[in-house]
């Protein structure tokens, strides 16, 4: 059966959710100038509304909520623009436990910013396993950025109107229609740990984004996921998405993927890059899954340890480049698929390493006589040619564009920290990948960032990590 075959599709997203996702074409949302912002500062961390004991985030969020000079509380006048929302420095390290008895707390328009004040500080939002922990109105969301917080521990819930379970860290209600204002969510250096979305009994769609569910257009960076739970994946986007130097680690999802699941949804193509970021020891299903409706670029990426049903570490529907990425120890459950697999979408796969996987470097269902699913060079595969698809052309070198096939000794050094922010899958020097790739995307460093170049005396290692 083909993998399409295999899955209900909700007009590409009913097998998730009762919700009409359509987004508005062409909208825009202004932003209020800088200068208009005012600055709420939260210097307690008790959840309350107490009149006199300080300014709270219930209390700072309620004020930006109210979008108006009229009113005003322990964290000040309000206003109608913009909001920051800040934790002082004297919060550093702090936990805001979230009283269930108060309910969610649900952000509106208009655009609005959550984080501590100063760099290297970090605050702790805590759902105690009771509800999702912040919430984006229905039907006024803000464009939202939140920096330097520890989301935790939140538990899934329903949108209005839904009958799914979802967002159990941060979960969007817009329900995206024609004359809907799709949401903006930008995040920095925020870890998500051990959020879930729990399928309750009366759901009749697979429960949505343990950390994250959101549509619209979603920016990830410096982020981590960490322990996550949900049927379908950590993080749940429909819409444009832009990940960069995060981490998907030990998350669970029993459908689709267990990291990351991006979506289109129906009208436009959506654009989707993921760069120098690390998926790790996510268990269930694919680490991420790129629906169709979008056109994907991966590069600088590692897929490291990861188990599936399949042994998928990637798996596309939609048009996919991958350049300068590693998979290693991929591992199956059951079997039957590869570690980056298609079902009808073009891969382009370029310059990446796969390692001591459990199954075949890559896949096709449905395989089409009209459609190359694979287009590889200058990669390294432990696959030998006969598992691989029959355009791939494998030889002694990389010269020309050929690929290293059945490659026992892919020359590897444990996983570690070998600088930068993730754990990498560093090269050894006698590794065949050495010098035998190229750098199509022209990118300056390696999954390390800032101080790795990608590229070193002039030719490009095979991978996602440069030999020094």
């Amino acid at each position: 059966m083909s993998k399409l075959g295999s899955k209900p599709i909700f007009n590409r997203l009913a097998l998730a959710t009762s919700r009409s996702i359509v987004l508005a074409v062409g909208l825009f949302v202004a932003l209020a100038a800088p200068g208009d912002a005012a600055t709420y500062s939260v210097n307690q961390l008790a959840d309350r509304v107490f009149s006199g004991d300080g300014c709270s985030l219930r209390e700072a969020v309620s004020l930006h909520n109210a979008n108006s000079a009229t009113v005003s509380n322990d964290c000040g006048s309000g206003d109608t623009a913009s909001d920051n929302i800040e934790f002082s420095a004297t919060l550093n390290g702090g936990v805001v436990a979230l009283n269930s008895r108060l309910g969610e707390i649900v952000l509106k328009a208009p655009a609005l910013t959550i984080q501590t004040a100063k760099a290297n500080t970090r605050v702790t939002l805590d759902g105690g396993n009771a509800m999702s922990v912040l919430v984006l109105h229905a039907t006024t969301p803000p464009v939202l950025t939140l920096r330097r917080l520890t989301i935790q521990r939140g538990a899934g819930g329903r949108s209005p109107g839904s009958n799914t379970t979802e967002g159990g860290g941060i979960r969007s209600d817009v329900v995206l229609n024609a004359g809907a204002v799709p949401t903006t969510l930008t995040i920095e250096d925020v870890w998500f740990l051990s959020n879930a979305a729990l399928r309750k009994p009366t759901d009749q769609g697979s429960s949505l984004g343990g950390a994250l569910s959101s549509y619209g257009t979603l920016t990830l960076r410096r982020t981590k996921f960490v322990d996550s739970s949900a049927e379908i994946a950590a993080v749940f986007h429909a819409g444009h998405a832009r990940i960069e130097d995060c981490e998907f680690t030990h998350n669970t999802g029993t459908r689709f993927a267990s990291a990351l699941s991006l979506w289109g949804d129906g009208i436009q193509t959506k654009q989707w890059v993921v760069e120098r970021t690390l998926f790790s020891n996510n268990l269930g299903q694919a680490a991420a899954w790129l629906d169709d409706g979008g056109s994907a670029v991966v590069s600088n990426t590692s897929f490291l340890s990861n188990s599936s049903t399949n042994g998928e570490a990637l798996f596309s529907s939609s048009p996919l480049w991958v350049s300068n990425s590693t998979f290693y120890d991929s591992r199956a459950t059951v079997g039957g698929g590869g570690v980056l697999s298609t079902d009808a979408a073009q891969i382009s796969v370029t310059s990446s390493l796969f390692a001591y996987n459990q199954v075949a470097d890559l896949h096709q269902y449905s395989p089409s006589t009209s459609t190359v699913a694979f287009l590889a060079s200058f990669n390294q595969f432990d696959s030998p040619a006969v598992d691989l698809p029959t355009n791939v052309l494998c030889g002694a070198s990389t010269a020309g564009g050929l690929n290293l096939c059945s490659i026992a000794d892919a020359g590897v050094l444990p996983v570690g920290f070998n600088g930068g922010p993730t754990l990498t899958l560093a090269l050894a020097p006698w590794s065949p990948a050495r010098d035998a790739g190229v750098n199509p995307r022209n990118l300056p460093t390696d999954q390390r960032g800032s101080g790795f170049p990608r590229t070193v005396g002039g030719v490009t290692d095979i991978g996602a990590y440069e030999f020094p």
